[in-house]
């Protein structure tokens, strides 16, 4: 059978965007398990004084084993909030639990060595393939905050 150029790189292409490319099953992220998470933030409070500010966080008692969950200022009007258990091996070791670097910019699993990233709780530098563990949040604009799953 004799294939032309363009037909030949159709093919070739058609490997990669159809199945040419293995999808990695052997996955290092074991996940954080789902936990109901309730939490309400008064930014009035003297011990929320960190949440008043961009950049700053703090570690609310909750989500999975208790381990934390942590929130943070993303901007004057966005929250973001994160299971504090390490998503590559935080179930198994309950010392994996993340913790907010001095740049204030990113959480550090001191097992693994994982980074991840406070913006959006993406994986920043591994062994973890998967972000931190995403809770809702909702801010009233003035001073109250929720988490919530």
């Amino acid at each position: 059978m004799r294939f032309t150029k363009p037909l030949l790189l159709l093919l070739l292409l058609s490997g990669f965007i159809f199945g040419g490319c293995k999808k990695n099953t052997t996955s290092t992220c074991n996940g954080v398990p789902v936990t109901a998470v309730s939490i309400s933030i008064d930014l009035t409070l003297p011990q929320n004084n960190p949440l008043t500010v961009n950049g700053g966080s703090e570690i609310f008692y909750g989500g999975y084993a208790n381990y934390g969950v942590m929130v943070y200022r993303y901007t004057s009007s966005q929250f973001n909030a994160f299971d504090c258990t390490c998503p590559y091996d935080g179930t198994k070791n309950s010392k994996a639990i993340v913790a907010v670097q001095k740049s204030a910019l990113t959480a550090t699993c001191p097992v693994c060595g994982s980074v991840f990233v406070l913006a959006d709780g993406s994986v920043s530098h591994g062994p973890a393939t998967c972000g931190l563990k995403r809770y809702n949040t909702n801010y009233d604009g003035v001073s109250n905050v929720t988490v919530s799953n």
